[in-house]
């Protein structure tokens, strides 16, 4: 699934092309995607895309008092074509096409059709974006304001770090990197967090996600790849390979929807965590 560096990174690369021309005709969507019916697709023709963000994992496309968003799930690809490409892809289930010839297309792999899209007013925005977290690379995302994530509610920080309710934006991969980067056990506890390691991670947050939409700027264009880059990786996906730290062999939990990848010395004091939910963990 798309994460905020590469979503982040997309959304700087199309929104002066997608607000370059009006909408041109009804969007055209595959009824398996669209999951909203009031506004209508049919609001956005003729409008112009004035405003281009990212709110978690959705984008949202801004046209006066209302909205296109699109939430990509896993399998979901999305980018602008200018007028001059005239080779786009296929099985199109998001087609928005523009009055100087651009398009706005989203794709799926597979056939499972998993892709939110839909046209909101303001206060369906509101409760379509409304319960996320707060953005860790907004100017606002200071270190009190993870204090107050972290002490929310009692988690372990791998899945603290994914629930968009309270940070936006981060999926398994990144929550990899950031806590490698922090040296922090994907399950030591929020709350009891001393200083010193919520300082490093704090740091990690933004270090990591600021490189991450750093380098996918820098080689994304304008339509994100078919499958995530992995170049953008140290670690997740990379069990099995020296750490990029300590050259320490990189560990994993193995979950029935997940896999954690940590490396011990670095994370964990040396310890392999065993490989199941409820084991006797290292905080």
């Amino acid at each position: 699934m798309p994460e905020l560096p590469e979503l982040e990174a997309l959304v700087q690369a199309i929104a002066s092309g997608v607000a370059r021309a009006p909408v041109r005709d009804v969007p055209r969507a595959h009824f398996a995607v669209l999951k909203a019916a009031v506004p209508p697709l049919a609001a956005l023709a003729g409008r112009t895309i004035d405003r281009t963000e990212r709110r978690g994992k959705h984008l949202l496309f801004h046209a006066g008092d209302i909205a296109l968003a699109v939430h990509l799930m896993t399998m979901g690809r999305i980018g602008y074509y200018p007028p001059s490409v005239t080779k786009r892809p296929r099985g199109a289930v998001l087609d928005v096409a523009f009055a100087d010839g651009g398009a706005l297309i989203g794709t799926e792999g597979g056939t499972r059709k998993s892709m939110r899209v839909g046209v909101y007013d303001a206060p369906g925005l509101q409760e379509l974006i409304g319960h996320l977290g707060p953005e860790p690379l907004a100017e606002a995302f200071d270190p009190a304001a993870l204090d107050a994530v972290l002490d929310h509610e009692g988690r372990q920080l791998n899945a603290l770090l994914r629930d968009g309710r309270r940070l936006a934006g981060i999926g398994r991969a990144f929550a990899d990197e950031i806590l490698h980067e922090a040296q922090l056990s994907p399950f030591a506890h929020s709350q009891r967090l001393p200083a010193d390691g919520r300082a490093r991670l704090y740091a990690a947050i933004r270090a990591v996600l600021g490189r991450g939409v750093a380098e996918c700027s820098e080689r994304q264009g304008l339509v994100l790849p078919a499958r995530n880059d992995g170049r953008l990786l140290r670690i997740h996906g990379r069990d099995g390979t020296p750490c990029p730290r300590c050259a320490t062999t990189l560990a994993f939990i193995d979950f029935e929807s997940n896999r954690i990848v940590y490396c011990p010395p670095c994370q964990t004091g040396g310890r392999v965590l065993a490989d199941r939910r409820m084991s006797r963990l290292l905080r």
